[in-house]
């Protein structure tokens, strides 16, 4: 049996963002420039040409030559004169996709192998809060539930932290730390 130490928790906060936070960082790892990335922005943007030129140009204004230029090669883009968007575009569709909480959640289930995530620091677990370190090794659908669950609700992913690692349910203060490893 480890040892753990009881925590006072008076005055400490219930954690309310490490687990999503960790899984936001994972899975925006994972996301960068391939060809089908300029398809997932117009998708995202549902083809609307105006709304991924803002993407592109940085720039609402539709007189602004930026917004203009990113308009005319999204258009050659899509007609089929140019195979890829340039390097600076290809970064700006990549940063608007990690900004976007519903695209990285359909990310997170897209997992093909496991991590091992670990959860430390003070956790309560029925009446007692105490200052531990837990660890899951999760396979791939564990772990995409688990950063699925944590992106929209970060109680729901210590929820599937906790199933996959034979926890008790509990309940993470404000000084917890999550590491996800592969």
């Amino acid at each position: 049996m480890p040892l753990v130490k009881v925590s006072d928790t008076k005055n400490m906060p219930l954690d309310r963002r490490e687990a999503r936070d960790k899984a936001r960082e994972f899975v925006e790892r994972q996301v960068s420039y391939d060809q089908g990335t300029i398809n997932d922005v117009i998708m995202l943007h549902h083809g609307d040409n105006s709304q991924i030129a803002v993407v592109l140009s940085g720039n609402s204004d539709k007189k602004s030559p930026e917004y203009k230029a990113a308009l005319r090669n999204i258009q050659r883009y899509r007609k089929g004169d140019i195979k890829s968007p340039g390097k600076k575009y290809q970064e700006r569709l990549v940063n608007s996709l990690k900004r976007n909480d519903s695209y990285l959640a359909s990310r997170s289930m897209q997992q093909t192998r496991g991590a091992t995530v670990t959860v430390k620091g003070t956790i309560q677990i029925s009446k007692i809060a105490e200052t531990r370190t837990m660890k899951a090794t999760m396979n791939a659908n564990q772990l995409s539930r688990f950063l699925s669950e944590a992106l929209h609700n970060n109680e729901a992913g210590y929820s599937v932290f906790a199933s996959a690692g034979n926890y008790p349910e509990f309940v993470a203060y404000n000084d917890v730390v999550v590491t996800i490893t592969t």
